[in-house]
């Protein structure tokens, strides 16, 4: 029991009080198959809200990862360098010691991938360490789940940004993110159906986005809306799909059409 003047609230309700508030800031209606620590991540990144972001008192390993891993996504395109370094640090030692307990989880080995390719993007010269590593989780975690989402997300946003030299391919990004968005979950129900954070699920709103701009990168803009729209419905106002709308994000140099 946490007491507060004289407000009494249990700490096992502020998890469920926070779902709520959350639910119906961002337009969704809460409900228990909804986790709210992945809820709070995504709707405090949405918002770009780093300070809130980073005092989340978050319990689960995995959404503690995907914390740090939003937060690097925040200070790497306003060039932060330092503080981009530091989270990431954070959230590799975090996603390193859950999987010390545990060398099977999917999760934590694709958001390990993820927040070691975000290294690369602070020092290209950590490939060798960092981007072999991350390869090798991937691999990993495509092996334990080879209907994950999140790994068709990790390989389509390197074929978006990456240029043909390196293997980049605009066509083969969409056809990843398709196939990850059209993916059974399962209730047998598709990824692209399932509301955001429902049952821990997360990253549909990453997927569309990066659809929109991969639609953008070959020139069709019709199919780069609807990406956009219907990733704006499933997170309004987010601000990551804004700025891609308007052409910015990350780019390596070279083009990849």
């Amino acid at each position: 029991m946490t007491t507060i003047g004289t407000l009494t609230v249990k700490i096992l309700d502020r998890k469920f009080l926070l779902a709520i508030l959350l639910g119906f800031s961002v337009g969704i209606a809460y409900a228990e198959n909804v986790d709210p620590e992945c809820l709070a991540v995504e709707h405090t990144f949405a918002l770009n809200q780093p300070a809130e972001l980073s005092a989340l008192e978050l319990d689960v390993p995995k959404w503690q990862a995907l914390k740090h891993f939003r937060l690097a996504a925040i200070y790497i395109p306003a060039g932060d360098k330092p503080a981009a370094r530091k989270t990431i640090r954070q959230g590799l030692k975090i996603v390193s010691n859950a999987l010390d307990r545990s060398n099977d989880d999917a999760e934590l080995l694709l958001l390990g991938t993820m927040l070691d390719g975000q290294y690369l993007l602070v020092d290209r010269w950590r490939f060798f360490y960092n981007g072999l590593r991350g390869l090798r989780r991937l691999g990993r975690a495509e092996a334990l789940e080879p209907t994950n989402p999140r790994a068709h997300l990790i390989r389509a946003t390197s074929k978006v940004v990456l240029p043909k030299l390196l293997g980049g391919s605009v066509g083969e990004a969409i056809e990843l993110i398709e196939a990850g968005l059209n993916l059974r979950m399962h209730d047998g129900s598709t990824f692209s159906s399932t509301s955001l954070c429902e049952d821990g699920q997360w990253a549909q709103v990453d997927l569309l986005n990066w659809l929109g701009r991969a639609h953008i990168k070959l020139a069709e803009p019709k199919l780069a809306q609807m990406a956009f729209q219907q990733a704006l419905k499933r997170s309004p106002d987010n601000h990551w799909v804004k700025i891609a709308i308007s052409g910015q994000g990350y780019e390596w140099d070279g083009a990849n059409e």
